[in-house]
């Protein structure tokens, strides 16, 4: 049954006063000493970029996780949005940070929480994320290059998310659930190319609580990184390399040839893959490409306007 308090989650006011006491209730040691803050995220997501994770290989990258032995101590540090999710749900870390340079995904993912929060079985969950997101005009779940599997209503979106994931079974839904009501996950706004000390200051942390990153999950940035601002790469392996150890399985997507295709998932351990491509062919001149200083590029977009 549908919650009609729910939709009041997009009206600012109610949301700040419920993220805030979220805020206050959900953090515990060591996640209550992070280094990086919570911004002042809003529930406009007008601008956000998009929903579900496109990227091909993610049953594949899934078995090898649940295949593989874990730390006790562990923690998982990802970036954008859904497929951390599912890293979650076969994994159960200690405790997740989930991070994006974007306010907006930061957003998300905090309506994800609440969501969470308020759903008993992963059909639950759907019908309230789709309620609420499928009022606004436009809307594109998947990003441009949806294909076959296009997501265009609840139904649609029960038969993606029932091939596998988080939300494919209850035991997969209750594991993410549990982290939530453990006070176990965390969303930050973090920058993958930051030129503070940042990322040094979260490998301080993980030593100080005795803490190694399990799971690091980048999403397709690092190619986003290659193909539009190239000399950022030694920054952002350099920021890795203070969270990467030799047990840390790194989990990127990257197309097979510049420019053409789908991003494919493939995963590594003890250091972040390389970008780099089977044949070179860009649609995008390294002359056209943006000078050091800008901000990363916006990924897969979605139409809310």
């Amino acid at each position: 049954m549908i919650n009609n308090n729910h939709s009041a989650l997009t009206g600012l006011s109610h949301a700040q006063i419920l993220l805030s006491q979220l805020e206050k209730t959900r953090l515990t040691a060591p996640l209550n000493s992070f280094p990086v803050g919570k911004g002042l995220a809003s529930l406009h997501l007008e601008d956000l970029h998009y929903v579900l994770c496109n990227e091909k290989g993610q049953s594949s990258v899934l078995s090898e996780l649940k295949a593989s032995p874990k730390e006790e101590h562990s923690v998982h540090l990802g970036f954008s949005c859904w497929y951390n999710y599912d890293i979650l749900s076969v994994r159960n870390p200690s405790c997740a940070i989930i991070c994006d340079y974007d306010p907006n995904m930061i957003a998300l993912l905090d309506l994800i929480e609440v969501t969470i929060g308020e759903a008993s079985t992963p059909d639950g969950f759907m019908e309230l994320f789709w309620q609420e997101l499928s009022s606004r005009e436009n809307l594109d779940f998947q990003g441009l290059q949806a294909g076959e599997d296009f997501v265009h209503d609840l139904p649609s979106f029960r038969e993606m998310m029932q091939k596998g994931g988080w939300l494919s079974t209850q035991d997969s839904f209750d594991t993410v659930k549990a982290m939530y009501a453990e006070k176990r996950v965390i969303h930050r706004e973090l920058n993958i190319i930051d030129t503070a000390n940042t990322f040094e200051q979260i490998g301080a942390w993980l030593k100080a609580n005795s803490l190694e990153v399990d799971t690091l999950y980048t999403s397709n940035i690092p190619e986003w990184i290659y193909t539009t601002e190239i000399g950022k790469l030694p920054q952002m392996m350099t920021n890795l390399n203070h969270v990467i150890s030799k047990s840390t399985k790194t989990i990127t997507a990257q197309k097979q040839r510049e420019g053409q295709g789908h991003a494919t998932l493939r995963m590594q351990q003890g250091s972040h893959p390389p970008v780099k491509y089977n044949t070179r062919k860009s649609t995008i001149s390294r002359a056209d490409r943006k000078p050091d200083g800008e901000s990363p590029p916006k990924r897969t977009r979605l139409n809310f306007s």
